[in-house]
């Protein structure tokens, strides 16, 4: 179950749209009596686990909006936008965890026919334990959380195993009924994420405020303002993130040049998509092909 909504990491604070300080592995608690203040929209190059220990929470992923309550896991796959946030006035706890693809790869070459990322692959979001599964995770958890702690927050064979063994165990995990969109939203909140869905399968063509607000029989002034409001973005700002994102993906996974890129993901102008991708990224597209590959 999830929604929509943002909140406080604890041991680090993760930049919108940012990376992690360590991006092959972190793992983190917090627990907080009153509700945080949202927390803007963001996504990692990483998987993110989030485990509710208790409480209620929104989860918004993409263009869906859960409920999530104790006991229950939400996956999340590298690039996909994603906020949490408060269900009425009470407090939560929660486990957090980012990884890398490439952190267990040595113990997949070992047993090629193991496949942690069943679940992740099949984009299944939403996992609600019962209460033996719960504690087996909840021991499972505590245990990895005080072996990075001791190690001062170092990966290690047994953080590794240990998060091998979790993936797993979610892998025979049956997905929440409750992986389904909120039917309990507002109109104005569901005219809002269809628009998000629009702009993240067309982002590619040329969209604007204009186009949007009249495809969805919104003045733009209105649409301007709700988008603001729901998504924490302006409507120029989450289209260039969708952008940017899907160009990073194509500047690690494909042999395009950055011109070819830039066209790709909509932009008219290459210049214009080079000061928007280190405006959102920190370095060049260039810069950020060359980083990676090293």
């Amino acid at each position: 179950m999830a929604r929509q909504a943002n909140e406080i990491y604890s041991a680090t604070t993760l930049p919108q749209f940012g990376k992690v300080p360590n991006s092959r592995f972190f793992i983190g608690r917090y627990q907080d009596k009153t509700p945080s203040n949202p927390l803007s929209h963001h996504y990692h190059d990483c998987y993110e686990l989030y485990y509710l220990y208790s409480g209620e929470r929104y989860y918004f992923i993409q263009d869906q909006t859960y409920h999530i309550t104790g006991g229950t896991f939400v996956l999340i796959n590298p690039y996909e936008i994603h906020q949490t946030g408060n269900l009425g006035h009470f407090g939560y706890d929660r486990m957090l965890i980012h990884f890398s693809k490439e952190l267990l790869e040595d113990y997949l070459a070992v047993d090629s026919c193991l496949n942690p990322y069943k679940t992740l692959d099949a984009d299944i979001h939403i996992i609600s334990l019962d209460p033996q599964q719960q504690t087996f995770v909840e021991t499972l958890l505590g245990t990895m959380e005080a072996e990075f702690t001791q190690n001062h927050q170092k990966e290690n064979a047994y953080v590794k195993i240990s998060l091998l063994q979790l993936l797993l165990f979610l892998s025979t995990c049956k997905p929440s009924q409750n992986d389904e969109a909120l039917t309990q939203i507002n109109t104005t909140q569901k005219t809002i994420f269809e628009i998000i869905g629009y702009i993240n399968n067309y982002f590619c063509e040329d969209i604007t405020l204009e186009t949007i607000s009249e495809k969805y029989y919104l003045s733009t002034f209105y649409f301007s303002r709700t988008f603001k409001e729901i998504t924490g973005f302006n409507f120029i700002e989450y289209l260039n993130n969708v952008r940017i994102k899907e160009a990073k993906k194509l500047l690690l996974g494909t042999h395009m040049t950055i011109n070819e890129i830039s066209s790709a993901v909509g932009f008219k102008s290459n210049t214009h998509f080079g000061r928007v991708f280190k405006n959102i990224a920190g370095v060049s597209p260039s810069q950020y092909k060359k980083r990676s590959s090293i």
